[in-house]
């Protein structure tokens, strides 16, 4: 794994093509201020050879604790798709800490936990740029979700089930 200069600023998109919107995570690194460095997640080598010299790339991972390292490291996660269904990697991100952005596409904007992160309207570039340089601000205010045992969220859906049946009962 690379060492990134902690003084930098950083974003870090997974890649899958353009559908993923690979042409708008170009243009990011070209038009973010100095001292930002973007990184592709994702890549194969011969995707890494063709990147500008502007662009970290990192091939693809089988390791969830090398993926969750980038995620937390990031100051922010980009995912600029023009489809996808469900993003996971937006998920994953906020999982590990860190403030997303993403564009009002498919089911990305339902992906994004409030005050987490940033949805840009339609396929907006300046506001995805905008955007980007607000989330990395997020990071330091992003807060953990708290982590529960699994007996401990049973017994608190049991306690709601029970709630609900006992209410039931009521109504009949």
């Amino acid at each position: 794994m690379a060492c990134l200069d902690s003084e930098s600023s950083w974003a870090l998109p997974i890649t899958g093509g353009e559908r993923k919107g690979l042409s708008y995570l170009l243009r990011l690194a070209n038009d973010l201020p100095e001292g930002w460095k973007v990184v592709l997640v994702g890549l194969s080598k011969k995707q890494q050879a063709q990147l500008p010299g502007n662009i970290l790339g990192i091939q693809k991972t089988n390791s969830p604790q090398e993926l969750a390292a980038w995620y937390t490291a990031a100051d922010v996660f980009v995912s600029p798709s023009l489809e996808d269904n469900y993003p996971t990697a937006v998920l994953e991100a906020q999982a590990c800490g860190t403030p997303v952005v993403v564009f009002a596409s498919g089911g990305a904007p339902e992906t994004v936990m409030p005050g987490k992160g940033y949805v840009v309207k339609g396929l907006d570039y300046g506001g995805l740029l905008e955007k980007t340089m607000g989330g990395a601000a997020l990071k330091k205010d992003f807060g953990w979700v708290e982590i529960k045992d699994k007996r401990t969220l049973g017994s608190e859906y049991e306690a709601i089930y029970q709630e609900l049946l006992d209410g039931r009962s009521k109504a009949r």
